[in-house]
């Protein structure tokens, strides 16, 4: 990483990189705990933590 690229750990999978004016957010999934994400074809997950919150 080169000055003023960050990487940010959020919480559970989430994590925000900052590559020069690229920014990537991981994990935009923002179900609730116990709700079910469907992934394609017959293929579902259910959360198991709620997803990160923004403290500041």
């Amino acid at each position: 990483m080169t000055t003023g690229d960050r990487l940010h750990f959020i919480g559970t999978a989430t994590t925000v990189m900052s590559l020069g004016s690229f920014t990537l957010l991981t994990d935009p999934n923002f179900l609730h705990c116990g709700q079910r994400a469907y992934l394609g074809w017959g293929l579902s997950t259910r959360r198991l933590t709620d997803p990160a919150t923004n403290t500041s």
